[in-house]
């Protein structure tokens, strides 16, 4: 009995050892560990979710974590400045420390324009120009719905449109809300247009968009080189030309105005800048000597001169290695012994440099970081925006996007399903039905839907005004409607649909389109220094980012006789390139007489036979869009053919080539199922004699092939037929009259799309 009840106790002994610690000290501990460890004790148990992703325990960790920040070492976070790849990272870094992996880089040259807050970052790309909201602790980043280029910088918007337009994140302490705000203003002083505010308010149940503020903004001129600064419950815009500081509380979305402080003599009021420093708003100057203020009474707008920096006075090599374009002061940190009585400014460098110097401004800067070999990737000067920014370790979520909000809402996702069935220009017209319905209809796996659903035989529609993107449908003009469009001596050359869009070229420049929704935008041409002998504009697209690429090919130097040449390749991504990018040439000449056709991921050319190395068959030249690369690939052989004409599109899924025999006026259309293997065949022959004398090999173009039939269209100028190579016949189903003064028309296959060029989304 006695050994029985030592054995009961101890188990009773074991039993204590084993029991769980007191669920407030498990609070306190997980408080102190880094954000991404802390988050993946939430997959441990339902309870603990629900505790870890509390607001308590949000704002507690946000302390316990960020506490050797608060005394006097921050943390700060960057990444490479040049192109990212598949090994770039945000790093972290800590004085007395070496920089930390944080998360991967995805985004195109991201600068972090603002102080964090409760761990949230704004970010701009500097090459796509988009704005995300982004948490480095945990990886999450949310994209801002149309700010790569704003609807409302665009002529097509409605007028008034603007010029310029800044953002700046914000937060609400009544209602717990984080809100994107942005200005639109006018660069011109006397502008009658007011400016405008938008709010985008993060972590909504039901999709959300930009809508206007409560109360309209005074008259002001922003920039965007200026984001706003977040303090005191207030967004802080520095204003243009009248030297004011335009606030924004948050709470209520009113507008009120604070003073700058005095310019010094000689300084240009459109060098200053703003940021957050020491608790306090701070206002400093570009160039030097660079002049420091703190805005330490904010209810009494005192402002006090921190500090005056002169660069010039800086000794070698301290100047040379800290030249920058951009240069500003990111907190006040400890000095080298540690001791807070000894505080020192710390300034980053668009290099990814920081530095320290004394309160009063002297003395030689001490640098304190520099990014070294270990770190992928190089740290160019950037284009005049932050390359690196302050960072705090938060859980801090950044809300869901549309998308997520969509699939996790009942009522949305059926409208998502019933809204996709209809055509472009009804569901353009929907948009304004909501802000949600708005939201849902511009993202990606929307515009994809509509777009599988759509897919269907191609639509014809007739060019009327090719700057406007004015198009008109064949259907209104099978009564007998006289067509009054473009005459033939002037036509718009548009390609095949490719993923929505069609690339046109006409006498004025080059253009894209989406015909369905009536929108064009011009190609902005290649900047290039010599003289250019021709050139040859296509479009494609690259499944894998889901994106439409502009690919140029111009001749800088072009000799028939010694077949010498000197050809150049820029591309263009859509939605995420600014501006074109130099290529690789390609290792062969191609024919500008013959335009380029997009067929499942590569645009294919014709070889020019009469430059470059010498060829017994034709070939074509191919660019894999996603790989960005060129091949060469043998053709049709034209041997058995006298003198006529090529053309290369795509045809019943595939690549085709027709040659247009003007002596026998027949047309032979060739095809191959596998163009590597080179192996091509005649699919038909048309014999243009067998029908009306309007449909000349001279003039008529193949258009595209019907997917349902398999019938071929034909376009002269003046007719439109379906050619059967099953049956050989041709059918008219439409031509017009021989009006005085009527030369023709100019015609063009499109696609049911909602995809707009450069991804301008105006409603």
């Amino acid at each position: 009995m006695a050994a029985h009840e030592q054995e009961n106790q101890q188990g009773d002994d074991a039993s204590a050892q084993r029991s769980p610690l007191p669920h407030k000290v498990v609070t306190e501990i997980l408080a102190y560990l880094p954000a991404k460890s802390a988050g993946r004790f939430r997959c441990v148990s339902r309870s603990w979710q629900a505790t870890l992703s509390s607001a308590r325990f949000l704002e507690l960790h946000l302390r316990r974590a960020n506490y050797q920040a608060a005394a006097g070492r921050p943390k700060l976070f960057f990444s490479p400045t040049d192109e990212p790849s598949d090994d770039y990272f945000f790093y972290a870094w800590q004085p007395g420390g070496a920089a930390t992996k944080l998360m991967r880089n995805g985004l195109l040259l991201p600068a972090p324009l603002t102080k964090p807050l409760h761990g949230l970052v704004l970010l701009r790309c500097v090459r796509s120009g988009g704005y995300y909201v982004c948490n480095p602790s945990t990886g999450a980043v949310l994209p801002l719905p149309d700010s790569r280029v704003p609807s409302k910088k665009t002529s097509r918007y409605p007028l008034p449109y603007y010029m310029d337009v800044v953002y700046g994140l914000g937060y609400c302490s009544a209602t717990h809300r984080y809100k994107a705000v942005r200005i639109f203003s006018k660069e011109e002083v006397n502008s009658v247009d007011a400016p405008c505010c938008d709010v985008f308010v993060l972590g909504g149940d039901t999709p959300a968009y930009w809508r206007p503020a409560t109360s309209k903004p005074p008259m002001c001129v922003v920039t965007e080189a200026n984001p706003a600064v977040f303090l005191n419950g207030h967004l802080h815009f520095l204003c243009r030309y009248d030297g004011g500081i335009l606030t924004f509380n948050v709470r209520d979305e009113t507008f009120g105005s604070l003073p700058l402080p005095p310019c010094p003599l000689g300084k240009d009021p459109l060098s200053l800048r703003t940021t957050e420093l020491d608790g306090c708003l701070c206002v400093f100057s570009g160039g030097d000597p660079c002049h420091v203020w703190l805005l330490r009474d904010y209810e009494a707008q005192g402002w006090e001169q921190l500090c005056c920096i002169d660069r010039a006075a800086w000794p070698e090599p301290q100047r040379s290695q800290l030249q920058s374009r951009w240069i500003a002061p990111l907190c006040l940190s400890n000095g080298a012994n540690g001791s807070s009585s000894e505080k020192k400014i710390m300034f980053g460098t668009g290099t990814c440099k920081v530095f320290a110097v004394d309160l009063n401004g002297g003395g030689v800067p001490e640098i304190l970081f520099q990014p070294d070999e270990a770190i992928a990737g190089s740290f160019h000067d950037t284009y005049g925006y932050p390359a690196l920014g302050l960072f705090e370790e938060s859980l801090v979520p950044v809300g869901r996007d549309i998308e997520e909000m969509v699939s996790s809402s009942p009522v949305m996702e059926a409208w998502f399903h019933v809204l996709k069935w209809l055509p472009a220009r009804s569901v353009s017209r929907l948009s304004l039905v909501s802000r949600a319905w708005r939201a849902m209809i511009t993202t990606n796996s929307f515009i994809r839907s509509h777009a599988a659903v759509h897919a269907t035989r191609p639509r014809i529609k007739f060019v009327l005004d090719p700057l406007v993107g004015s198009f008109s449908d064949l259907d209104e003009h099978m009564n007998g409607t006289f067509l009054y469009g473009l005459p033939l001596d002037n036509p718009v050359q548009c390609s095949q649909p490719c993923h929505g869009l069609n690339l046109g070229r006409w006498s004025f420049g080059d253009y894209l389109y989406n015909p369905t929704l009536g929108v064009s935008e011009r190609i902005q041409q290649v900047k290039r220094d010599a003289v250019l002998l021709g050139s040859s504009i296509a479009l494609g697209y690259d499944s894998e980012v889901e994106d439409h690429v502009i690919v140029s090919l111009a001749y800088e130097e072009k000799n028939m006789a010694t077949r010498e040449y000197k050809l150049r390749c820029d591309t263009r991504w859509l939605r995420t390139d600014d501006d074109w990018c130099p290529h690789d040439p390609p290792p062969r000449p191609v024919a500008l007489d013959v335009p380029p056709a997009y067929v499942n991921g590569k645009i294919y050319w014709v070889v020019e036979p009469m430059l470059g190395p010498e060829s017994a068959v034709c070939e074509l030249l191919a660019f894999d869009v996603i790989n960005e690369e060129f091949k060469v690939m043998h053709g049709p052989s034209w041997s058995s053919h006298g003198g006529g004409r090529t053309s290369i599109l795509e045809l019943y899924g595939a690549i085709s080539m027709a040659w247009f025999d003007e002596e026998k006026n027949v047309i032979d259309v060739w095809r191959t199922k596998d163009i590597m293997d080179g192996a091509w065949c005649v699919g038909c022959r048309i014999e243009l004699d067998k029908f009306s004398p309007q449909y000349s090999s001279r003039e008529v173009m193949l258009m595209c092939a019907d997917t349902i039939d398999g019938r071929i269209l034909l376009n002269t100028g003046r007719s439109l037929g379906y050619y059967d190579p099953k049956t050989a016949a041709l059918e008219t189903i439409y031509t017009v009259g021989k009006p005085q003064g009527y030369r023709g028309f100019s015609a063009t296959t499109v696609q049911d799309s909602l995809v707009r060029p450069f991804m301008k989304w105006w409603w």
